[in-house]
């Protein structure tokens, strides 16, 4: 750990006896001599932990890839950009933000902040209930449509 700029201005003006320093203020004030010392062990420290830095980004940035090769190719993730992307049209219908073929995505975060009249129900109820009745609508549909192949 290396000392503040005011702990190592102190060392550097100091010119007193090293037998009067601790054993750890004598250690740093030979280090302080040192050109470029506290960044020479920064480097070291940095080096050392770099490798296993490196295979832990690049861990989390494979998890992040399939995540979103995930969210790419689900169904239901898509249903929901269209729903949210069709409710805020409809509460800015009328506006010139009422016609929106797009949103940005950091609105998602916003969904649970907008509540309803009672204080508790949030766009996201919303649009998740508005979700599981259409799916359930289309899940009725392939089970008769699937039933009416099966009776031929």
């Amino acid at each position: 750990m290396a000392p503040t700029v005011d702990e190592e201005l102190k060392l550097r003006l100091y010119s007193g006896s090293l037998a009067q320093l601790g054993p750890a203020d004598r250690f740093l004030k030979i280090l302080v001599d040192i050109p470029f010392a506290f960044k020479r062990l920064e480097v070291l420290l940095f080096m050392g932990t770099l490798q296993e830095d490196y295979l832990t980004i690049k861990d989390s940035f494979k998890t992040l890839e399939a995540a979103c090769e995930e969210l790419k190719s689900s169904r239901l993730f898509l249903k929901l950009l269209e729903a949210v992307l069709k409710t805020g049209n409809r509460m800015n219908s009328g506006t010139y933000r009422g016609g929106a073929q797009a949103f940005k995505l950091d609105t998602l975060l916003k969904l649970a902040d907008v509540k309803g009249t009672d204080g508790k129900t949030t766009l996201l109820h919303f649009v998740v209930q508005e979700i599981i009745r259409s799916e359930g609508i289309r899940a009725v549909r392939v089970a008769r449509e699937s039933r009416s192949f099966s009776s031929v």
